[in-house]
């Protein structure tokens, strides 16, 4: 409750004090501006930047591998096993001449964890492999 000094009115003032609502208003905001950029959209945090990159549709097969070397088709975490078991009826489910597997490695990876997924996406019959890269910061879209 606030009082009013001075003036020919006197008693209690009917405002409303929106100190407290400012005060919590800037602390929601810093915790979305600190929180913001450990969102992604999938599981590989960092990819690596090609020169030029295209956009792709989203009914494509992607196989991902993250920085510990874990496997995802689509967004479902998966076994090496489980994926060698899964990606042919995949890739088969594609028409002729366009099989292709999208894979999505993070770029702290070693290339031997990489090339053990391709090997298994070779095996399930893909016609082509297309790797997934960022867009370099400086080029233009």
């Amino acid at each position: 409750m606030a009082v009013r000094i001075g003036g020919s009115r006197r008693g209690p003032v009917a405002d409303i004090n929106v100190t407290p609502m400012a005060d919590v208003m800037i602390v929601l905001l810093i915790i979305f501006m600190v929180a913001t950029p450990f969102i992604h959209e999938g599981p590989v945090e960092r990819l690596p930047h090609a020169v030029s990159a295209a956009t792709q549709p989203d009914d494509r097969i992607v196989v991902a591998v993250d920085d510990r070397g874990r496997l995802f088709l689509g967004h479902k975490a998966i076994t090496a096993e489980a994926l060698a078991a899964e990606l042919p009826a995949a890739v088969e489910a594609q028409p002729d001449g366009e099989r292709v597997v999208h894979l999505q490695a993070d770029a702290r990876l070693p290339y031997t964890d990489v090339r053990s997924v391709l090997d298994v996406i070779r095996n399930a019959g893909a016609d082509e492999v297309a790797l997934i890269a960022e867009r370099n910061p400086g080029d233009r879209p």
